[in-house]
């Protein structure tokens, strides 16, 4: 029910940015084709007007073709650009979510902190981790005291930290309860 369809998230993301980007190229062609409409049409122009000089129908010509290759080429570069922030973007996004899905399943998954960037997103990863990182060793902890060994060390993640606040708790009244069993067993 409250799993995270990896898929969902993987469209929602590069669909708005590729929705983002696809109003830009748009915009961007439809200038480019206007300004060849226009080139055509002075083309024209000069070809009835002036009864086809060769050297500027030539020259005109040329202008066309120019405007053509370097629009199709600046659209499949700025694609190319899009696609690599869409990955650059949803990648580590998708690490995230995978590992608060299995989380919110009872795992404590495993993160990955090579190549974490240095922007808010890495940020991120990297506070995602020092949480798992806390709640493995609170997890540690616990079982420790579920083992009997009231002895553990264990420091909270901070004085906020009601999990490990509450565990220090119980383990203290387990060992006033055993000092208690103990003396009521002498």
């Amino acid at each position: 029910q409250h799993n995270c369809t990896k898929m969902n998230l993987k469209l929602s993301i590069r669909v708005k940015m590729l929705f983002g980007l696809l109003l830009l190229v748009v915009g961007f062609i439809f200038t480019s084709f206007l300004n060849i409409y226009n080139l055509y049409k002075y083309r024209n122009a000069l070809q009835s007007e002036l009864h086809g000089d060769a050297d500027l129908l030539s020259t005109t010509d040329q202008l066309i073709q120019y405007n053509i290759n370097s629009t199709l080429v600046l659209v499949v570069i700025g694609f190319a650009i899009v696609f690599f922030i869409a990955n650059s973007l949803t990648k580590p996004i998708r690490k995230m979510a995978l590992a608060i899905d299995k989380l919110s399943d009872g795992e404590i998954p495993e993160i990955n902190t090579e190549n974490i960037s240095s922007d808010e997103l890495g940020q991120m990863q990297l506070a995602l981790n020092t949480y798992l990182e806390g709640l493995k060793q609170t997890a540690q902890f616990a079982v420790k005291i579920g083992r009997g060994e009231l002895d553990a060390k264990f420091n909270p993640l901070s004085e906020k930290d009601l999990l490990g606040s509450a565990l220090l708790d119980m383990r203290e009244n387990l060992q006033k309860a055993f000092i208690r069993d103990d003396e009521r067993n002498k």
